[in-house]
Protein backbone atom coordinates (compact mmCIF):
# COMPACT_ATOMS: atom_id res chain seq x y z
CA UNK A 1 0.00 0.00 0.00
CA UNK A 2 1.19 3.84 -1.17
CA UNK A 3 2.39 6.02 1.43
CA UNK A 4 0.60 8.63 0.15
CA UNK A 5 -3.32 8.70 0.89
CA UNK A 6 -3.75 11.47 -1.83
CA UNK A 7 -1.78 11.00 -4.98
CA UNK A 8 -3.12 12.41 -8.04
CA UNK A 9 -6.39 12.47 -6.17
CA UNK A 10 -9.14 15.08 -6.81
CA UNK A 11 -12.24 14.59 -6.36
CA UNK A 12 -12.87 13.25 -2.66
CA UNK A 13 -13.50 16.86 -1.64
CA UNK A 14 -16.97 17.17 -3.49
CA UNK A 15 -18.61 14.13 -1.28
CA UNK A 16 -18.49 16.71 2.05
CA UNK A 17 -21.28 19.86 1.57
CA UNK A 18 -22.81 20.17 4.49
CA UNK A 19 -26.59 20.98 3.62
CA UNK A 20 -25.42 24.76 4.03
CA UNK A 21 -23.34 24.17 1.51
CA UNK A 22 -20.35 24.62 3.19
CA UNK A 23 -17.50 21.80 2.80
CA UNK A 24 -17.24 19.96 5.88
CA UNK A 25 -14.07 20.78 6.35
CA UNK A 26 -11.74 23.84 4.85
CA UNK A 27 -7.74 23.66 5.61
CA UNK A 28 -6.02 27.23 5.65
CA UNK A 29 -2.36 25.84 6.42
CA UNK A 30 -0.62 22.98 5.41
CA UNK A 31 0.67 21.21 9.03
CA UNK A 32 2.22 17.76 9.44
CA UNK A 33 -0.36 15.50 11.70
CA UNK A 34 1.32 13.52 14.62
CA UNK A 35 2.66 10.24 13.39
CA UNK A 36 1.86 7.60 15.97
CA UNK A 37 3.39 4.77 14.47
CA UNK A 38 6.77 5.62 16.97
CA UNK A 39 7.28 5.08 20.87
CA UNK A 40 6.88 6.71 23.97
CA UNK A 41 7.99 7.24 27.17
CA UNK A 42 8.63 4.50 29.43
CA UNK A 43 6.97 5.83 32.61
CA UNK A 44 3.61 7.37 31.84
CA UNK A 45 4.10 9.74 35.20
CA UNK A 46 7.92 11.01 33.89
CA UNK A 47 6.34 11.96 31.08
CA UNK A 48 3.55 14.17 32.27
CA UNK A 49 5.97 15.79 34.12
CA UNK A 50 8.16 16.34 31.05
CA UNK A 51 5.34 17.46 29.48
CA UNK A 52 4.34 19.88 31.98
CA UNK A 53 7.59 21.60 31.49
CA UNK A 54 6.41 25.47 31.13
CA UNK A 55 2.85 24.17 32.23
CA UNK A 56 0.39 25.99 30.12
CA UNK A 57 2.77 27.82 28.13
CA UNK A 58 4.48 25.02 26.03
CA UNK A 59 1.09 23.28 25.50
CA UNK A 60 -0.98 26.11 24.67
CA UNK A 61 1.09 27.12 21.96
CA UNK A 62 0.72 23.81 19.99
CA UNK A 63 -2.46 24.01 20.54
CA UNK A 64 -3.37 27.97 19.71
CA UNK A 65 -1.01 27.72 16.92
CA UNK A 66 -3.07 24.76 15.01
CA UNK A 67 -6.09 26.08 15.71
CA UNK A 68 -6.74 27.99 12.37
CA UNK A 69 -5.67 24.49 10.71
CA UNK A 70 -8.69 22.72 10.81
CA UNK A 71 -11.69 24.47 10.05
CA UNK A 72 -15.05 21.92 11.05
CA UNK A 73 -18.22 22.16 9.77
CA UNK A 74 -20.69 22.40 12.53
CA UNK A 75 -23.55 21.56 10.71
CA UNK A 76 -26.38 18.87 10.91
CA UNK A 77 -24.48 15.45 10.41
CA UNK A 78 -23.84 14.43 6.76
CA UNK A 79 -24.31 10.85 6.00
CA UNK A 80 -20.74 9.90 4.90
CA UNK A 81 -19.74 7.09 2.90
CA UNK A 82 -16.34 7.85 2.26
CA UNK A 83 -16.86 5.77 -1.10
CA UNK A 84 -15.26 8.79 -3.14
CA UNK A 85 -11.79 8.73 -1.14
CA UNK A 86 -8.74 6.59 -2.65
CA UNK A 87 -8.50 2.90 -1.15
CA UNK A 88 -6.08 3.29 1.44
CA UNK A 89 -7.86 6.41 2.77
CA UNK A 90 -11.19 5.18 2.46
CA UNK A 91 -9.61 1.76 4.51
CA UNK A 92 -9.09 3.96 7.29
CA UNK A 93 -11.99 5.95 7.38
CA UNK A 94 -14.29 2.74 7.10
CA UNK A 95 -12.38 0.89 9.98
CA UNK A 96 -11.70 4.34 12.32
CA UNK A 97 -15.96 4.67 12.09
CA UNK A 98 -16.51 1.31 13.02
CA UNK A 99 -14.09 1.37 15.83
CA UNK A 100 -15.01 4.09 17.55
CA UNK A 101 -18.99 3.61 17.02
CA UNK A 102 -18.14 -0.14 18.74
CA UNK A 103 -16.37 1.20 21.30
CA UNK A 104 -19.26 3.92 22.02
CA UNK A 105 -21.45 0.49 22.41
CA UNK A 106 -18.52 -1.26 23.92
CA UNK A 107 -18.97 -4.16 21.34
CA UNK A 108 -15.59 -6.59 22.09
CA UNK A 109 -16.21 -8.56 18.63
CA UNK A 110 -16.68 -5.56 16.35
CA UNK A 111 -13.84 -3.50 18.37
CA UNK A 112 -11.13 -6.38 17.89
CA UNK A 113 -12.18 -6.78 14.34
CA UNK A 114 -12.02 -2.97 13.22
CA UNK A 115 -9.10 -2.62 15.56
CA UNK A 116 -7.45 -5.23 13.66
CA UNK A 117 -7.99 -3.53 10.37
CA UNK A 118 -6.53 -0.48 11.45
CA UNK A 119 -3.90 -2.17 12.50
CA UNK A 120 -2.67 -3.20 9.08
CA UNK A 121 -3.74 0.39 7.54
CA UNK A 122 -0.62 2.22 6.47
CA UNK A 123 -1.01 5.39 7.85
CA UNK A 124 -4.08 4.85 10.63
CA UNK A 125 -1.76 6.29 13.26
CA UNK A 126 -1.38 9.26 11.06
CA UNK A 127 -4.99 9.93 10.56
CA UNK A 128 -6.12 9.02 13.97
CA UNK A 129 -3.55 11.49 15.56
CA UNK A 130 -4.76 14.17 13.21
CA UNK A 131 -8.29 13.44 14.60
CA UNK A 132 -7.18 13.46 18.45
CA UNK A 133 -5.48 16.73 17.84
CA UNK A 134 -8.37 18.40 16.29
CA UNK A 135 -10.61 16.99 19.46
CA UNK A 136 -8.32 18.30 21.98
CA UNK A 137 -8.18 21.64 20.11
CA UNK A 138 -11.80 21.84 20.63
CA UNK A 139 -12.06 20.82 23.96
CA UNK A 140 -9.17 23.05 25.29
CA UNK A 141 -9.40 26.17 23.12
CA UNK A 142 -6.97 27.73 25.08
CA UNK A 143 -4.59 25.13 25.23
CA UNK A 144 -3.66 22.40 27.62
CA UNK A 145 -1.08 22.34 30.57
CA UNK A 146 0.21 18.71 32.06
CA UNK A 147 -2.78 18.66 34.67
CA UNK A 148 -5.36 18.86 31.37
CA UNK A 149 -3.38 15.92 29.64
CA UNK A 150 -3.54 14.16 33.14
CA UNK A 151 -7.07 15.00 33.15
CA UNK A 152 -8.04 13.50 29.69
CA UNK A 153 -5.66 10.42 30.15
CA UNK A 154 -7.15 9.26 33.54
CA UNK A 155 -10.78 9.90 32.12
CA UNK A 156 -10.30 7.55 29.07
CA UNK A 157 -8.11 4.97 31.12
CA UNK A 158 -11.00 5.08 33.53
CA UNK A 159 -13.86 4.61 31.17
CA UNK A 160 -11.90 2.07 28.79
CA UNK A 161 -11.10 -0.34 31.76
CA UNK A 162 -14.70 -1.21 32.55
CA UNK A 163 -14.72 -3.34 29.00
CA UNK A 164 -11.01 -3.41 28.06
CA UNK A 165 -9.45 -4.79 31.06
CA UNK A 166 -6.29 -4.78 28.76
CA UNK A 167 -6.02 -0.79 28.08
CA UNK A 168 -2.78 0.59 28.70
CA UNK A 169 -2.05 4.35 30.05
CA UNK A 170 1.56 4.53 28.45
CA UNK A 171 -0.02 3.85 25.16
CA UNK A 172 -2.81 6.60 25.77
CA UNK A 173 -0.03 8.74 26.78
CA UNK A 174 1.80 8.81 23.53
CA UNK A 175 -1.13 9.12 21.47
CA UNK A 176 -2.04 12.56 23.42
CA UNK A 177 1.79 13.55 23.76
CA UNK A 178 1.94 12.72 19.75
CA UNK A 179 -1.34 14.20 18.92
CA UNK A 180 0.09 17.54 20.95
CA UNK A 181 3.67 17.42 19.35
CA UNK A 182 5.72 17.17 22.19
CA UNK A 183 6.64 13.73 21.79
CA UNK A 184 9.93 12.66 20.90
CA UNK A 185 10.01 8.96 19.76
CA UNK A 186 13.71 8.74 19.98
CA UNK A 187 13.64 8.61 24.23
CA UNK A 188 11.78 5.47 24.41
CA UNK A 189 13.57 2.30 24.26
CA UNK A 190 10.29 0.01 24.23
CA UNK A 191 7.46 2.17 21.73
CA UNK A 192 3.76 0.91 21.45
CA UNK A 193 3.77 -1.18 18.31
CA UNK A 194 1.08 -0.16 15.48
CA UNK A 195 -1.25 -2.96 16.63
CA UNK A 196 -1.19 -1.19 20.25
CA UNK A 197 -1.53 2.01 18.96
CA UNK A 198 -4.62 0.95 16.73
CA UNK A 199 -6.45 -0.99 20.01
CA UNK A 200 -6.16 2.17 21.84
CA UNK A 201 -6.35 5.31 19.51
CA UNK A 202 -10.59 4.36 18.95
CA UNK A 203 -10.76 3.95 23.17
CA UNK A 204 -9.54 8.02 23.25
CA UNK A 205 -11.28 9.24 20.28
CA UNK A 206 -14.29 8.21 21.61
CA UNK A 207 -13.88 9.62 24.88
CA UNK A 208 -13.11 13.35 23.67
CA UNK A 209 -16.24 12.82 20.92
CA UNK A 210 -18.22 12.35 24.54
CA UNK A 211 -16.80 15.88 25.34
CA UNK A 212 -17.99 17.61 22.04
CA UNK A 213 -21.15 15.38 20.89
CA UNK A 214 -20.05 16.02 17.25
CA UNK A 215 -19.92 12.98 14.70
CA UNK A 216 -16.45 11.56 14.09
CA UNK A 217 -17.33 12.24 10.46
CA UNK A 218 -16.72 15.88 10.94
CA UNK A 219 -13.48 15.15 12.58
CA UNK A 220 -12.14 12.49 10.16
CA UNK A 221 -13.14 14.50 6.97
CA UNK A 222 -11.25 17.71 8.20
CA UNK A 223 -8.21 15.13 8.97
CA UNK A 224 -8.45 13.87 5.55
CA UNK A 225 -8.30 17.68 4.29
CA UNK A 226 -5.37 18.73 6.46
CA UNK A 227 -3.47 15.20 5.25
CA UNK A 228 -4.13 16.08 1.82
CA UNK A 229 -3.06 19.72 1.63
CA UNK A 230 0.37 18.89 3.81
CA UNK A 231 0.83 15.62 0.80
CA UNK A 232 0.66 17.93 -1.75
CA UNK A 233 2.78 20.43 -0.64
CA UNK A 234 5.66 18.03 0.28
Amino acid sequence: MSAILFAGYDRWRTVYRCPRGCLAAEVTKATAAARLDGAGPTDPSVALDRIAVGPARRLGRVASAARGVGVLCHADPVTVTWRHLPAPAREIAVAAAEAVEAAGVRDQEAYETSVGRLAGAERSGLVLGAVVRLLLEETHPDGLAGDDVRQVLERCVRSAAGWRPDVDPHVVLVLLAGALGVYDPGDDDAPPDPAAVARHAPLLVADLLAVTGRPLDNYLTAAFAEIERTERHD
